[in-house]
């Protein structure tokens, strides 16, 4: 995968990740929710291999 696809992969989590909270009834910008995604696929003991892309898996997970 390359950069520009893996960018896009990314920009539709996020863009999902902030239709789902509206859906809820809360307002995350989309800066907030690239920050929270970052930060759970860095995070050890969410078991993401950040030296591989993501699965479908790893996408359903991250989402939710």
């Amino acid at each position: 995968m390359s950069r520009a696809q893996a960018e896009r992969v990314i920009k539709t989590i996020i863009s999902e990740i902030v239709e789902e909270c509206v859906k809820m009834g809360h307002s995350f910008s989309e800066t907030l929710v690239a920050f929270m995604v970052k930060a759970v696929v860095l995070h050890p003991t969410n078991g993401f291999n950040v030296d591989r892309t993501l699965s479908i898996q790893d996408i359903q997970r991250l989402k939710q």
